[in-house]
């Protein structure tokens, strides 16, 4: 099947790409923890994930180029693919017959592998792969049992259906559709303003011959699976304990807030029994917080928005790769205080005694001593800036390739997930100042912006960008305005107030006790790992006073992504409690985890409760085969509001969909709501005809949500003495007319 060689190929390229741009990934043994001690980590718990990563974003990229480059062939999915694989696999020979030897080798090593080899890589790599197929295991029942086509029906679990309303209509609209340039199917006839770039990988894999249910979820696996393993990776190789990695991950699984106790507490009753039977059977997510009950802050997340995970990984592979220019400084500036420190004692030493041995008199041998000429702390001081500021290696490039190729790698998510990008450049930006080789840090992100707006005036043109920085605010979003607990500031002309009790109190009922493990973990931490939290808070500070685009719950990306890495500080925390002899620490830690995970615990039954009553669509509905055979694959229509509908399905784009997704990313949708009303309750025949054309419009459905609808005065006799009938369903109560 072309969609799994497409996978397996897309691995093997970018195997080969970080090979010979990124080779430190395969020297992990190198890497020492934030307390320099040796990493024990598998090589391959990062090459793999990575692999898959780079190769798939590298050949999407250009699989996608190649089909906007060969629209006018009216055909483009099957030329872009035809000159995609050619090219990859020619490109793959090539590396294959180039490393023939290494190649040879690996293949020779891998006949004669002996049942004693492989029982030593499982106690080596036991922790590695028990994690792994947990992670597999827990992926796979997340993306199926949400998304499945079982009997003809397409199965779509209620707490994903309003996010795969556009997921879904862009997937279709490459796999079904003609849709380059790109646009937006819930908005037809204006340019792309949402990250499209994973549905394209899996309208691409439906098009390669892999059943839409498989072909959106088996990428979702693979992402969701490899940002574990990044995860577990990233923990451990700061901190050096495997432990920490799984940890790190439990917490991430089971999220950390107060929202399991407002819970029980809102019941008004002791009884484990009734508390028990309400968890279980509890369908909404549960919080204090505003909108808690959409998933924000759970598992959901990662299902509704699948091309998360994928760039969440991409970050994670950043912030390992960048890891070795933050601990140089860190252990040059550990090793400078000790030099400083030697330094300074020389200047107290006796001086050379040239008095008689038998010299005795104290005066003469205080006399003899070489005063400091400045304090100690004067003396450390002026050598740390020496080092962190004023050392040539301190700014200076080290590896040009590898900070080039990073920042192409985190500039070309822009269009898998921007908020991605957002939040990683400040994190970079705060373990820049407390790395080597700054500069390097300064080119990530300046490639990192030059090609996000490249992407940006590529896919939309002249309408304007999807992403527009404001001062929110804070708070205002965020809970009950406080006016007795605010505090004003001025912001050029404008007035702000921040109500600090009330974000605190929003961000504890987020967090649980993050906060709390963070301050006690912050009197034991290593040196340095301080300096990592500041930059791991970064995107939850930058939530609290930005906004980027008009919804402001978007911002709840980058508060998910601050507590993604903050939880390996917890962890760490967490940790160190159980290693402690006393069987008290050890209780503490096991309160501490449970109170950790006992919110995220409870949402897994909402999670499962909500599968059991999917939407279900029929996979040959009758309006979807009609739609894909007789009208063609660029056609807009005017239908009512519709989150999911067979003509979307069908590959088809429709001229104002459900106003949300139009609204969020930032259309004009109230100048289409008033072209709706003027040509469904229009008087003048020309007028609705005109209007009609001139926006592009193919075909106008009504069904019995336009005929009931109070915002809409519906004159259908006018539009049938105008246009043409093409279909008619009298079970929908269905009927297009064409417009010509």
């Amino acid at each position: 099947m072309l969609g799994v060689y497409y996978i397996i190929l897309s691995v093997f390229l970018g195997y080969s790409i970080l090979k010979k741009l990124l080779p430190q990934l395969f020297h992990l043994s190198k890497l020492k923890s934030i307390s320099f001690k040796p990493v024990k980590i598998a090589q391959w718990m990062v090459v793999f994930p990575a692999s898959y990563l780079v190769g798939t974003l590298v050949m999407t990229w250009v699989t996608y180029f190649l089909c906007y480059f060969l629209r006018s062939t009216g055909k483009p999915m099957l030329w872009g693919n035809v000159a995609s694989l050619s090219l990859f696999t020619v490109l793959s020979l090539v590396i294959v017959v180039v490393n023939k030897k290494d190649f040879a080798e690996f293949f020779s090593k891998a006949s004669k592998i002996k049942a004693s080899t492989i029982d030593n890589f499982y106690m080596e790599n036991r922790i590695e792969l028990f994690f792994v197929f947990f992670a597999l295991l827990v992926s796979v029942f997340m993306m199926f049992s949400t998304f499945n086509i079982f009997n003809g029906m397409m199965n779509i679990s209620p707490a994903v259906h309003g996010d795969f309303g556009p997921h879904l209509s862009v997937i279709r609209s490459f796999s079904l559709g003609d849709n380059f340039p790109t646009g937006y199917p819930h908005f037809a006839g204006d340019n792309i303003r949402y990250h499209f770039l994973f549905q394209f990988l899996t309208g691409n894999l439906e098009y390669l011959g892999i059943r839409i249910d498989w072909a959106f979820n088996i990428p979702s696996i693979l992402s969701l699976v490899s940002f574990y393993m990044l995860l577990f990776s990233v923990a451990t190789i700061i901190v050096g304990k495997a432990w920490v990695g799984v940890l790190s991950s439990i917490f991430f699984l089971f999220r950390s807030s107060l929202g399991f106790f407002h819970f029980v507490a809102d019941m008004k009753t002791t009884s484990i029994g009734q508390i028990t039977n309400k968890i279980i059977d509890n369908r909404t997510y549960i919080g204090k917080t505003t909108n808690d009950a959409w998933g924000l802050w759970t598992q959901n997340v990662y299902i509704n928005q699948r091309h998360f995970a994928f760039s969440l990984s991409i970050m994670l592979l950043i912030i390992i790769a960048v890891y070795p220019l933050f601990l140089k400084m860190i252990h040059a500036l550990k090793k400078h205080r000790q030099t400083a420190y030697d330094q300074y004692k020389k200047q107290a030493q006796p001086a050379a005694v040239t008095s008689a041995p038998d010299q005795k008199d104290s005066s003469v041998q205080n006399a003899n001593l070489t005063q400091p000429t400045q304090s100690y702390g004067a003396f450390y001081v002026k050598k740390w800036f020496s080092e962190f500021v004023f050392s040539a290696d301190a700014w200076l490039p080290k590896n040009l390739i590898r900070c080039l190729f990073i920042g192409l790698l985190l500039g070309a998510i822009s269009f898998w997930n921007g908020a991605v990008v957002l939040a990683t450049l400040p994190i970079l930006c705060v373990l820049a100042i407390f790395s080597k080789h700054r500069l390097e840090y300064l080119i990530i992100a300046t490639i990192t912006v030059l090609l996000s707006f490249a992407e940006s005036s590529l896919f939309m043109g002249s309408s304007g960008s999807a992403v527009s920085v404001n001062i929110q605010n804070p708070i205002k979003f965020l809970a009950e305005f406080n006016e007795a607990n605010s505090v004003s500031f001025n912001f050029g002309d404008t007035l702000y107030k921040i109500d600090f009790i009330g974000l605190a109190n929003y961000y504890f009922n987020i967090l649980g006790i993050i906060p709390f493990l963070l301050l006690i973990g912050a009197f034991f931490m290593p040196k340095g790992m301080r300096w990592i939290m500041l930059a791991f808070v970064s995107p939850l500070v930058m939530a609290t006073i930005l906004t980027f685009t008009p919804d402001i719950n978007a911002n709840h990306k980058f508060v998910n992504i601050s507590i993604i890495l903050l939880n390996i500080l917890a962890a760490y925390v967490v940790y160190r409690l159980f290693t402690v002899k006393m069987v008290l620490m050890k209780g503490v830690a096991v309160i501490l985890t449970l109170v950790m995970t006992i919110t995220g615990i409870s949402d897994v039954f909402t999670f499962i409760n909500y599968t059991k009553t999917p939407v279900q669509i029929k996979v040959d509905d009758p309006l979807f085969n009609w739609t894909k055979e007789k009208t063609n694959p660029n056609d807009i229509f005017l239908t009512d509001v519709h989150v999911i509908h067979p003509i979307l399905l069908a590959g088809r784009k429709i001229y104002y969909g459900w106003p949300y997704y139009a609204w969020s990313a930032g259309y004009k949708t109230d100048v289409r709501e008033r072209v709706i009303k003027q040509i469904l309750g229009g008087t003048d025949r020309e007028e609705v005809r005109r209007l009609a054309i001139e926006n592009n419009i193919n075909y106008i459905v009504i069904e019995d949500g336009f005929r009931n609808a109070k915002v809409y005065t519906l004159n259908e006799d006018l539009l049938k003495s105008i246009f043409e009938q093409v279909y008619n369903e009298p079970k929908s109560k269905v009927t297009i007319y064409k417009v010509k």
